[in-house]
């Protein structure tokens, strides 16, 4: 007995078998299966049961026809945006549209750089003098300038009068051998920062028993000697300049002096008593602190003369005559004097 439901939905058709059913009898032998009858329609899904124990895995049925289409489900949410694709590659262009009406004039951009300034025009002509205007009130006083270069060395003056008689000097000491060397005029010497230059010599002293050469003073017999020199200069650059004595070379300690060199002129004297050996070499050695370029005044020179052997008694008087003569030269040292007298030796 075959009935169908009220959408005559031939899929949903179901078969209905009514059967008497009498005692139970004994089962027979199993026939043979008979032809599989036709697949009945799927009836409707019941209400879900609870969660079984999960079974063995069956084998694989056969797949069933595929039901229809159910409704579109709503519209799940937006997923992430995924990686930017690669550019696919341009396509032609397109054909020109249309001209677009004029817009609105956009707003003044920004003044642009300063164009390269063009040649200057010819010069016009002068214009009328204007009248002069009222003088302007004073300015305030301006700094007060470097001071100038020092000028050039006047002209000597006339020789003044003769002035009182001096008081009688210490009595002399008699020499034995003399000589000394002089500049009469003005030298310039150059001198390298740290190295000691031997100061140039124009003029020769009367001597005796002493040899002269280039800038030098040779001794020929040995003794007590008292040596000294004196030296007014200057530099046009300012530098610290030491003066001594030397003896083959080597410089006298006792005889060094040591000041301020600059534009100002200014005296340098030394001296002291040393014991020369025969053939010992005396010349007049200048170092300085910097570079510099220095002008020596007439009058340079050093001295040097044997000392005889005296008693006891002379030797202690000389010894004081000595020590007032260089309590003098210090004090000249100080008073920055300069001499421009030819120096005199003691005659013997």
């Amino acid at each position: 007995m075959f009935c169908c439901n009220n959408n005559n939905d031939r899929q949903n058709q179901q078969v209905i078998v009514r059967t008497i059913i009498g005692p139970r009898g004994y089962p027979g032998e199993r026939g043979p299966q008979g032809p599989r009858g036709l697949t009945g329609a799927t009836g409707p899904v019941g209400p879900q049961g609870p969660q079984g124990e999960q079974g063995p895995i069956g084998l694989t049925g056969p797949r069933g026809p595929r039901g229809f289409t159910g409704e579109t489900g709503a519209t799940g949410a937006t997923g992430a945006t995924g990686p930017q694709g690669e550019q696919g590659p341009v396509g032609p262009q397109g054909p020109r549209g249309f001209t677009g009406a004029t817009g609105a004039t956009g707003a003044t951009g920004a003044t642009g750089p300063q164009g390269i300034p063009g040649p200057v025009g010819p010069q016009g002509p002068q214009g009328e003098q204007g009248p002069v205007g009222p003088q302007g009130p004073q300015g305030e006083q301006g700094p007060i300038g470097l001071t100038g270069a020092t000028g050039a060395t006047g002209a000597t003056g006339p020789v003044g009068p003769q002035g009182p008689q001096g008081e009688q000097g210490p009595a002399g000491v008699l020499a034995t051998a003399y000589g000394g060397l002089y500049n009469p005029t003005t030298q310039t010497l150059t001198t390298t920062a740290g190295i000691t230059s031997i100061v140039n010599f124009t003029g020769q002293m009367p001597s005796l028993d002493v040899t002269y050469g280039t800038n030098s003073l040779t001794v020929i017999n040995a003794g007590t000697y008292k040596i000294e020199y004196t030296m007014s200069a200057s530099s046009i650059d300012v530098t610290t300049v030491t003066v001594a004595l030397q003896i083959n070379g080597v410089a006298v300690v006792s005889t060094a002096s040591v000041r301020p060199l600059g534009n100002d002129l200014v005296s340098l004297v030394g001296g002291s008593i040393v014991t020369l050996d025969s053939g010992d070499v005396l010349t007049l050695g200048v170092t300085t602190t910097d570079d510099a370029t220095l002008t020596t005044q007439p009058a340079t020179s050093f001295t040097a003369f044997r000392l005889a052997e005296k008693s006891p008694r002379q030797r202690l008087g000389y010894i004081v005559a000595q020590l007032d003569d260089l309590e003098y030269n210090g004090k000249k040292e100080n008073d920055n004097e300069t001499t421009n007298l030819r120096p005199t030796l003691p005659q013997p």
